[in-house]
């Protein structure tokens, strides 16, 4: 099996344990975040370069997760799109809480749009929450967890 040495880490003491992961499971893990920004945001499947250039970013730890979905909210092919703001925080939502918005919340965010705030400040607002934490961990598993929370972007 083909591991990567994560880290070492100090348990009590001076006894220190090396961390080890399957290097195949993290990478398959990142795919699957990375596959599923483009079939949220982008709504359509990724093209070959750009999911390896993504992946990469998140393998290499040069991007966090919410700086991988800040580059896709920002671009012109999501731009282009012309959705309402309405259909924004939904994609974030979904995107970065893996649930449907609800009713307040959705209303708070879209109002906000409104009064000049910008995507970008929903994903920070989003960032440092339980939900997007649980949610990273579940896709990019140990590779990212150390850079969620009040780290989640570098």
């Amino acid at each position: 099996m083909e591991a990567l040495l994560i880290d070492d880490m100090t348990i009590v003491g001076s006894q220190t344990v090396s961390v080890i992961i399957d290097n195949a499971y993290i990478n398959s893990q990142i795919e699957a975040f990375v596959t599923r920004c483009y079939q949220l945001i982008l709504n359509r499947e990724p093209d070959a370069g750009g999911l390896q250039g993504w992946c990469d970013a998140l393998q290499k730890k040069t991007a966090a997760a919410a700086n991988i979905i800040d580059g896709f909210v920002k671009s012109d092919e999501f731009t282009n799109r012309k959705l309402s703001d309405d259909a924004k925080v939904d994609i974030l939502y979904k995107t970065m809480l893996n649930r449907e918005a609800d009713a307040g919340g959705k209303a708070g965010w879209v109002d906000a749009l409104s009064k000049g705030y910008t995507l970008q400040n929903i994903i920070d607002g989003f960032c440092g929450s339980a939900e997007f934490t649980a949610m990273c961990k579940d896709y990019i598993a140990r590779s990212e967890e150390r850079r969620v929370g009040k780290e989640c972007r570098s």
